[in-house]
């Protein structure tokens, strides 16, 4: 059984976020208080200027681009240990 060159090429990062149209889950930190940006949905408040957030992988560029927006970043399931 042979291995192609494809078969070597790292993942495309929207086929880890379950495609474009996926939903992903991030910790958003914004610069005005109580705002949340078009297509977020809040999840849990951390306090007024940081949530756990859930939005559909295809708006995180936008998101991230907002001025309102200070950060994104996106969670990671981790493995369970057993």
């Amino acid at each position: 059984m042979a291995i192609t060159l494809d078969e070597l090429r790292p993942p495309d990062p929207d086929e880890e976020r379950g495609g474009a149209q996926g939903t992903i889950t991030a910790i958003v930190k914004v610069k005005k208080a109580g705002y949340v940006p078009n297509g977020v949905t809040v999840r849990a408040r951390i306090d007024d200027e940081m949530f756990t957030a859930s939005l559909p992988a295809s708006l995180v560029a936008q998101v991230r681009a907002d001025p309102l927006v200070a950060s994104l970043d996106e969670s990671e399931r981790l493995e369970r240990i057993d």
